[in-house]
């Protein structure tokens, strides 16, 4: 008895390598797109071209759209109209964006903080100008930085004047974020997000 089931055991444990084996493939996806400032990456393993195909619309779209709110360089841009304006309507992820940032910089003592674009603007970093700014000129431009001066009323974003937000720090590892969980929402359990 012991024997035959024992062969019984060998046959299911060996039916189920080939079947197992023998099934349909995950098959590799890629995402790429120059983004927030850099060069963004995404690939991912999925079974079903037709799914996978929807996933890469989706984080596309998603991605866009934060870079659309985010891109310090782009004209119309949410941040751009904010540096502008001093005062702007912001979507919920956004406003929670602005949270995440204070509590970073709050923990830091003010050493992350997405109102340095000052600081950046006068050591030339935007223009790709790199200078040392004098010591008048920095003093100026810490008198414009300091995450408390950028504050949420309801469902708006306000700056006090001269004060200029660069979510650079941030929005990278924020879309990333996102990316990931459009990804475990569709159930991929294989994927790099660069």
């Amino acid at each position: 008895m012991t024997s035959r089931r024992t062969k019984l055991l060998v046959i299911l444990i060996t039916l189920l390598i080939t079947i197992t084996g023998c099934g349909p493939k995950h098959k590799e996806y890629n995402y790429s797109n120059f983004l927030l400032g850099a060069q963004c990456n995404i690939k991912f393993y999925y079974l079903g071209e037709e799914r996978a195909r929807e996933i890469i619309d989706i984080i596309d779209l998603e991605l866009v759209r934060l870079d659309s709110l985010l891109n310090y360089f782009s004209e119309n841009s949410l941040v751009t109209e904010l540096n502008r304006t001093s005062r702007i309507k912001a979507p919920g992820d956004i406003i929670y964006l602005v949270q995440l940032s204070d509590s970073v910089s709050r923990l830091t003592g003010g050493l992350f903080d997405i109102t340095v674009a000052p600081l950046l603007q006068a050591w030339g970093f935007y223009d790709e100008d790199n200078r040392i700014p004098g010591p008048t000129e920095i003093q100026d431009a810490l008198k414009k930085v300091g995450y408390r001066r950028l504050r949420i009323k309801n469902d708006s974003l306000v700056v006090d004047p001269g004060v200029k937000v660069d979510f650079g720090g941030i929005a990278q590892g924020f879309a990333a974020d996102r990316v990931g969980l459009i990804l475990r929402q569709r159930h991929v359990r294989s994927a790099i997000i660069d």
